[in-house]
């Protein structure tokens, strides 16, 4: 039976090996938290092998460290063992476009070292997975 996190209070999920549906749905929960003030949108996430994988959408352009401090304070309040590397995708709202990838390894001595990954291929494999709306870009891509 898969756990129900919508009204789990953290503390019950921190420092446990998650299923990875169940991650996944936690983690989900925990970064849509944290982003949506910021008026950045969790499109699709994913989790693999240890590493989980989220495509945010923004109204104007954000600038990298200014997500990843936000996914800073998550990662520090959640800490789930299973994850090792987060990677996030990012786009503008009505764009079909990734602006940047980026990626966070969380095995070396449980520091967070930022790493660019310009890999394209892989970009356009996770974005296939993705079901866009129907609708035309609002913005230039």
């Amino acid at each position: 039976m898969m756990a129900n996190f919508d009204h789990t209070p953290l503390s019950a999920i921190t420092s446990v090996k998650l299923a990875p549906k169940d991650s996944n749905r936690a983690l989900s929960r925990l970064f849509k938290n944290e982003l949506h003030p910021r008026r950045i949108v969790v499109i699709k996430t994913r989790y693999t092998q240890g590493t989980f994988r989220l495509l945010l959408e923004s109204v104007e352009r954000v600038e990298p460290d200014e997500i990843f401090q936000h996914l800073r304070s998550v990662l520090s309040k959640a800490n789930i063992k299973s994850i090792k590397r987060l990677k996030v995708y990012t786009r503008r709202i009505g764009c079909e476009q990734v602006e940047w990838i980026r990626v966070l390894d969380l095995r070396a001595q449980n520091q967070l070292q930022l790493i660019e990954s310009p890999q394209a291929i892989e970009a356009i494999n996770f974005l296939k997975k993705v079901e866009f709306p129907s609708r035309k870009a609002t913005v230039p891509c």
